[in-house]
């Protein structure tokens, strides 16, 4: 098995502190910041995107 499908089944933060470490060179310190800014990023686009379809939904007419 190639070690990027054994990557792909990792949690994404798991994923990319593994790889920013491992494969960027970042520190551990590093990577747990890069990480803490991925979780932030991705509750920020799940808010846009709830928000988004809100206003769509919010925007369609009926009849």
């Amino acid at each position: 098995m190639a070690l990027t499908s054994l990557l792909d089944e990792l949690a994404d933060e798991r994923r990319t502190a593994f790889v920013s470490t491992q494969v960027f060179g970042l520190t551990y310190e590093e990577a747990a910041q890069v990480c803490r800014g991925v979780a932030r990023a991705r509750e920020d686009l799940v808010t846009l995107v709830r928000d988004a379809e809100a206003e769509g939904h919010e925007g369609r007419s009926t009849g």
